[in-house]
Parts: structure tokens; sequence; C-alpha cells
């Protein structure tokens, strides 16, 4: 009699964990269809995907990737509630968070589009102005320097991307790490564009490099206070 009520208690606890997966997959389903339900504007009809999607508007990263750098990622958020939140009350713009490629690692890379974004993360991110003090780099009442959080905050924006900043030509953080988990600042040379951008004030675009079988594209872009270039971040990002 035990053993029936356990084989009978076993295929109920099957049954349930089929119909929850069941309940997800539904529930997802259906945010897709109240995403592409119609806003009213005045007499306009928009859709909500399709007023970016029918522009050939893609998410720049997959969105988990995208909500947690700002945020606590939010799975059950609809596309609509998103689309509201963030471009109706809080005034981001579509390229914000949408790229006109499919995905913003492909070749070959916007410079102005990567540096545009992020500007703008960081902003965001760290409100404030930035200034220099000797090596010193400081965004608001934020300090870079032993903390590290800017390099690792903007290679989190790319995935498997290695970003360094330099202060003149001191590497001041990076988000690559030894062994034990100290960033790597000192021991390699520091690359002729740094000096370069230091002097310009213009972002460059280097030539496709590789790490075994990892290719990567660097973006050098120049961080200013006041106008005046102070520091420059190094962004390699896989292709």
């Amino acid at each position: 009699m035990n053993s029936k009520m356990k084989r009978k208690g076993i295929v109920f606890s099957i049954i349930l964990v089929i119909l929850a997966a069941l309940y997800l997959s539904l529930a997802q389903y259906f945010d897709v269809v109240e995403a592409t339900k119609t806003l009213i504007a005045g007499n306009t009809e928009v859709s909500v995907c399709a007023s970016c999607h029918n522009l050939g508007m893609y998410l720049k990263m997959p969105r988990e990737t995208l909500c947690s750098s700002c945020h606590e990622y939010r799975w059950s958020a609809t596309s609509e509630y998103v689309h509201e939140k963030h471009v109706q009350e809080q005034n981001f713009d579509c390229k914000f968070c949408h790229s006109e490629q499919e995905n913003i690692n492909q070749e070959p890379i916007n410079i102005d589009e990567v540096t545009s974004y992020i500007t703008k993360y960081l902003d965001q991110k760290f409100p404030g102005d930035w200034q220099v003090s000797g090596t010193t780099l400081q965004k608001g009442s934020y300090i870079e320097n032993g903390n590290y959080r800017i390099a690792k905050e903007v290679a989190g924006l790319y995935k498997g991307s290695m970003v360094s900043i330099y202060v003149g030509q001191t590497r001041i953080s990076s988000s690559v790490t030894d062994p034990s988990g100290r960033p790597l600042l000192a021991g390699y040379p520091t690359p002729d564009t740094v000096a370069q951008v230091m002097k310009s004030g213009k972002a460059v675009l280097t030539n496709t490099s590789s790490i075994g079988i990892i290719t990567y594209q660097k973006i050098f872009m120049p961080i200013k206070a006041k106008g005046k270039t102070v520091a420059v971040m190094s962004v390699s990002i896989v292709q």
C-alpha cells in the first residue's frame, strides 16, 4: 500500500513539474503577444516590437546581460513594460539598448556607436565629471584607482572583452586579472596608440588582432575633463 502511495506521489510530482514548465513557456509566449499589441499615440498606432525591429533594430547584447548592466535583471518584465519604462518615462534613446546591427560584436565595429554607448552608460552608472590628479582618475565622487569598477563594468558590456585605462603612459586600471584576482597593471608596454589618442583627443579603432583562437578589435577612446583629454580607455571586443 505504501509503495503504491509513493509511486502515485512521484507521478503526481512529475505532473506538477511538467505543468509548471508548460505554464512558464505559455507565460513567455503571451509576453511576446502582449508586446506586439499596439499602443495609441494620438491617432497613430505603433507596434511596440515593430517600431524598432522593422527598422532593423536589435538588442546590443543578450537581454539578461543588457538589463543587468544597469539594474537587477527582471525576467518577468514584458517588452511592452520595458519600452514604456525606459523610453516614455525615463526618456532613453532607442539606440541606448538597440543597434542597427544584429550583434554589435560583428565586424565592422561602429566606433562612434560603441564610444557613445560606453560614455552614456558610465554617465548613468557613475554620475559626475571626470577628474585627474597625478595618475588618480576620478568620476564624480568615485575613484577608479584601486577599485577598478569602471574597467570591469565596461568589460561586462561586451562578452569576452578586455578593458584597460591609462592616465598618461600609466595603466591605472584593467579588467584582466592574474590568478589571484588582482588586475594586471605593470609589466606590459603601453601601446603607442595611447599617446596618439591623448594628443588628438579622438577615438581610434586598431586593426584586428588575435590571442590564441580569439580575435579582437580594439578601440582606444579618450576620457575628457572640461574638453581636455586626461586619460584613455582601451576596449578589446571579441569578433
